[in-house]
């Protein structure tokens, strides 16, 4: 029941989204091509995280660029870069 309770707290985050995202259980994936629309939706899903009482560990986000260059960063903190 666990789960299933969990995805019903959530469903609202793709609302707050612009970029794709997905998301299986406590795992979750935003995928855009825009630096700056990457790193605006970090920060609203930091703040939807706050609003639900929730925090957001950083420390295990990673980014995956495939082409780019790019820094996202939530509360001064980097998160760190798998390059292809």
């Amino acid at each position: 029941m666990g789960p299933l309770l969990f995805i019903v707290y959530i469903n609202d985050l793709p609302d707050c989204i612009m970029c794709n995202s997905y998301g299986y259980a406590d795992d979750y994936k935003i995928i855009g091509t825009n630096g700056v629309t990457l790193q605006i939706d970090a920060t609203r899903l930091n703040k939807w995280c706050e609003m639900n009482m929730m925090t957001m560990n950083a420390g295990k986000c990673k980014l995956v660029c495939f082409k780019n260059d790019i820094n996202i960063c939530i509360n001064g903190k980097l998160f760190e870069q798998k390059i292809t």
